[in-house]
């Protein structure tokens, strides 16, 4: 058995191994830090739902799930909603402009 620190009691080896910090994962500030050296801005993070991309793309519902089918828009579902990054729809304009 070993300690786990963020557990706050004993653990087998297994879990012990989850409870190690790795160096490479950044947190917090670090994160920030490593974001601003990849040129990714809060806002190219920021993850829009169907409606909005609409909205953005001036397109219809329609015509977003067809580039979407056809691998032309990048999205990603969590759990039953469909969600496409701002740096998503920059890269489909600049595709679509090419």
């Amino acid at each position: 058995m070993i300690f786990c620190p963020l557990k706050g009691g004993l653990e087998t080896e297994a879990l012990a191994r989850l409870c190690v910090i790795q160096p490479d994962r950044p947190f917090g500030s670090q994160r920030k830090e490593k974001m601003e050296q990849n040129n990714m801005s809060g806002a190219d993070m920021r993850l829009l739902s169907i409606p909005e991309a609409c909205e953005r793309l001036g397109i219809g519902r329609y015509a977003i799930y067809q580039n979407i089918s056809k691998r032309k828009l990048k999205s990603i579902k969590i759990g039953r909603r469909r969600l496409v990054s701002n740096r998503a729809i920059v890269e489909f304009v600049n595709e679509s402009e090419a």
